[in-house]
């Protein structure tokens, strides 16, 4: 009953969604609830999943922050850019100093920040 209905122009409440990474999607969540090694076909089913949910949350205004933490995987660099809102809302952060500066590049630019889990 606080929150407020979604805003189709996200400005009142503003939908943000931050995506952080260290490398490329070699993990999943196999159906008995672990988590397995990705073989080469389901890394590109998780890179192509990524993909579309990044595009549906554009497609409904959500703002995208993208941060790479000392990746150097260049597909998944290259996914990780693309699915921020632009370039200003992709992040590199070689070192932990360097991620540190990122989350507070995004937290002020942000004038409330709530998070969830």
């Amino acid at each position: 009953t606080e929150g407020k209905p979604y805003d189709k122009n996200n400005k009142e409440p503003c939908k943000t969604i931050v995506l952080m990474t260290d490398g490329a999607n070699t993990l999943y969540a196999n159906t008995s609830g672990g988590i397995a090694v990705a073989n080469a076909t389901q890394v590109a089913v998780t890179y192509s999943d990524q993909v579309r949910v990044c595009d549906y949350a554009k497609s409904k205004n959500i703002e995208i922050y993208a941060i790479g933490f000392d990746v150097t995987d260049a597909t998944a660099l290259a996914k990780l850019k693309a699915c921020a809102t632009d370039d200003q809302h992709y992040l590199y952060a070689k070192s932990s100093a360097d991620l540190i500066n990122a989350f507070e590049t995004i937290g002020g630019k942000l004038s409330k920040v709530r998070l969830t889990g």
